[in-house]
């Protein structure tokens, strides 16, 4: 595989998304972006469409924010249905607490025989920074309970992924309407148990995720999203 194609949700990005552009026009492949400007009331669609004269990028619009699961879920069936067969599919946040030079290396791992590589920060050589202790706990109960439930990735909720395409459409050929069915940041969940559901073998590539990187407030609510993963918990 030597076509890549980035799906960036961006909501209010103004502030990252400039340098995130050119730091993935750094990066040595052949790529294409799919960017959902997910009703952003700043400048962020107006920037992506500048950057798109000088680089493959293709930008939906949605009239109104539509959370993460919104999102992902334009971006990817856009790419499962207009995108080539012998390819990767790279989802990853556009707030810069992703680096896209990670790219070669996970792109690597796929095409050595995995289906699925997450950038993970709980494997050896992975960790994170900057993110407050609450934060931190929420994740680690999440992820060990997603595990429970059956899926073989320690860092469930990382949404930095790199994906065979042809697995990507199978799983979405099989659930339709339900690949993606909630609006919250558990659809990044949602989405890996469904591409495991499939019969994606996954593989973790330790990140160090440091979010002080980030600029701009953080867009997660935490009660609401407790309460949507137990919601997927209990329904999976």
């Amino acid at each position: 595989m030597t076509l890549v194609y980035y799906m960036l949700p961006a909501y209010n990005e103004e502030e990252n998304l400039p340098d995130l552009l050119k730091a993935i026009a750094q990066v040595p492949i052949e790529y294409e972006i799919v960017l959902v400007n997910d009703g952003s009331s700043d400048r962020t669609g107006e920037i992506a469409r500048e950057f798109a004269k000088e680089m493959p990028i293709t930008v939906i619009d949605h009239d109104v924010n539509k959370g993460l699961g919104g999102a992902l879920r334009t971006g990817l069936i856009h790419i499962a249905r207009e995108g080539k067969e012998d390819s990767a599919v790279v989802t990853m946040d556009s707030d810069l607490t992703h680096d896209p030079q990670l790219i070669v290396p996970m792109l690597k791992i796929l095409n050595s025989g995995y289906d699925i590589v997450v950038a993970s920060r709980y494997v050896a050589g992975g960790e994170q920074l900057n993110l407050p202790l609450s934060r931190r706990t929420l994740s680690w109960g999440i992820n060990m309970l997603i595990r429970m439930k059956g899926s073989k990735v320690r860092d469930n909720t990382s949404g930095f992924r790199c994906i065979r395409y042809a697995v990507l459409k199978k799983a979405i050929e099989k659930f339709g309407g339900n690949f993606i069915n909630t609006r919250e940041f558990t659809s990044a969940v949602l989405v890996l148990l469904r591409l495991q559901s499939v019969g994606a073998r996954p593989f973790e590539y330790p990140i160090c995720l440091d979010y002080g990187l980030k600029r701009g407030a953080s867009k997660m609510n935490v009660p609401r999203t407790i309460r949507a993963y137990l919601r997927l918990l209990l329904a999976n």
